[in-house]
C-alpha cells in the first residue's frame, strides 16, 4: 500500500512517463522513445557510481526553475505568507513529516520543504526520496526507497569535471520510477508527450482570460490541472494563502498565475521555450545567470551556497531568427527580421 504522497507523486510523474498505449492522457507523442533517462537519473547506488562514465547524470535545472514550483499551499514561494522565502536556504533536517520525499536525519535546505508535489515527482535533489529504481516499497526495513546524496562522497556527487550535474538538480520529471540505474541502465522505456490534456485545459483557460478576463469557466480548467496535484483551486490558494490575496481578480493578474501554471505543469517537456517567446518572457528568463549550489563542498552549509555557472546571453533580436543571406538575394522582396 502507497501513501497519498507518493501515489500523487507517481500521477503526475506517469501523466509524462507511462508507456504511451496506456497514458489517456496523451494527444500526441513524440515517435522515438526518449533515450535521456540516464542522463536525467543521478547516482543513487554504488554500482552506478561505478559506472559513471556510461551514464553521466549530466541533465541540470537551476536553482530558479526548483524556485517556480508552489509552495505546499498552491501559491508561488514568494507570495505564500506562511512560507519562510528569506530562509529558503538555511540548513533543515529531514524529518518523519516529510519522509516519504526527504530522507529523515540527512540535512538539505528548508526551500525543500512544504512544496507542491509537483516539485518532488519534477526535481531530483541532495537529499530527495527517490520512488523506484527497483525498490518500490515504502515501508521495508531491509530495501529502503533510494535517495539522492550529492555531497562529498555521496553516489551522486561529482565523480570528476565532466561527468557531473552543474546545478545540483536533476529533471526526475523525465525517468520512469521503473527504469533502474545500477550496474548499467535498465529504462523502462516511453514517448515524450507534445501535447497532453493538461497543457490543452491551460492553452485553453489562457485564451478564455485574454478574450474575458477571470470567470469561472478559466478557474475550472486551470483547477483541473492542479487537483491532480492536491492543491486547492486558485481562488481558495491566493485568498488564504497568498500576500496578494485578490491577484486572481484581474486579467493581469490571472494572466500571471495562469503562466506559471503552464511552466509548473510542462516543465522540462520542450513547452515552456515556446511559451515564453510567444509571451515575450523569454530575454528577461535567459539573460538571468544560471546558478547552482556548490558542487564540489562536502557539508550541507557550504554546498548550499549560490554560485553562478554561467550567464546565458539573449537579445532582443533572438526572439525571430534571422532570414538566409542567399534567401534575400534570391527575393529581393524578403525583409530580414529586426536587429539581424
Amino acid at each position: 500500500k502507497l501513501s497519498d504522497s507518493i501515489k500523487r507523486e507517481l500521477d503526475v510523474q506517469n501523466a509524462v512517463t507511462e508507456k504511451w498505449e496506456l497514458n489517456p492522457e496523451i494527444i500526441w507523442a513524440s515517435n522515438p522513445e526518449f533515450n535521456y533517462q540516464g542522463h536525467s537519473t543521478p547516482r543513487l547506488t554504488a554500482k552506478s557510481a561505478v559506472n559513471a562514465f556510461s551514464n553521466p547524470s549530466t541533465f541540470s535545472a537551476p536553482i530558479s526553475t526548483q524556485e517556480l514550483f508552489y509552495t505546499v499551499n498552491g501559491v508561488p514561494i514568494t507570495e505564500d505568507k506562511t512560507w519562510d522565502y528569506a530562509g529558503r536556504n538555511t540548513i533543515k533536517t529531514g524529518d518523519n513529516a516529510s519522509r516519504y520525499y526527504i530522507q529523515q536525519g540527512y540535512e538539505t535546505i528548508k526551500g525543500h520543504f512544504a512544496r507542491e508535489t509537483r516539485f518532488y515527482a519534477d526535481m531530483a535533489f541532495d537529499g530527495g526520496v527517490w520512488f523506484g529504481n527497483g525498490r518500490n516499497n515504502q515501508d521495508d526495513p531491509n530495501n529502503p526507497l533510494y535517495f539522492v546524496s550529492a555531497r562529498g562522497s555521496g553516489f551522486a556527487a561529482p565523480s570528476d569535471n565532466i561527468r557531473l550535474n552543474i546545478t545540483g538538480y536533476w529533471p526526475k520529471k523525465l525517468v520512469s520510477y521503473a527504469s533502474v540505474y545500477d550496474d548499467g541502465f535498465q529504462p523502462s522505456p516511453f514517448r515524450l508527450p507534445l501535447i497532453r490534456l493538461a497543457g490543452l485545459y491551460l492553452l485553453y483557460a489562457e485564451a478564455l482570460n485574454e478574450v474575458n478576463g477571470p470567470t469561472a469557466e478559466v478557474f475550472s480548467y486551470v483547477d483541473k490541472v492542479r487537483q491532480r496535484a492536491g492543491l486547492q483551486g486558485v481562488q481558495a490558494s491566493w485568498t488564504n494563502y497568498s500576500k496578494s490575496p485578490n491577484k486572481f481578480s484581474t486579467k493581469d493578474g490571472l494572466r500571471q498565475i495562469i503562466h506559471q501554471e503552464r511552466r509548473i505543469e510542462l516543465c522540462f517537456e520542450g513547452q515552456s521555450g515556446w511559451d515564453l517567446r510567444r509571451w515575450k518572457e523569454l530575454q528577461a528568463v535567459l539573460s538571468s545567470p544560471i546558478q547552482g549550489w556548490s558542487l564540489n563542498n562536502a557539508d550541507a552549509i557550504n554546498y548550499y551556497r549560490p554560485t553562478t555557472q554561467f550567464i546565458p546571453v539573449f537579445g532582443l533580436k533572438d526572439y525571430l531568427w534571422p532570414i538566409k543571406s542567399y534567401d534575400l538575394v534570391v527575393n529581393p522582396n524578403l525583409v530580414q527580421n529586426p536587429y539581424w
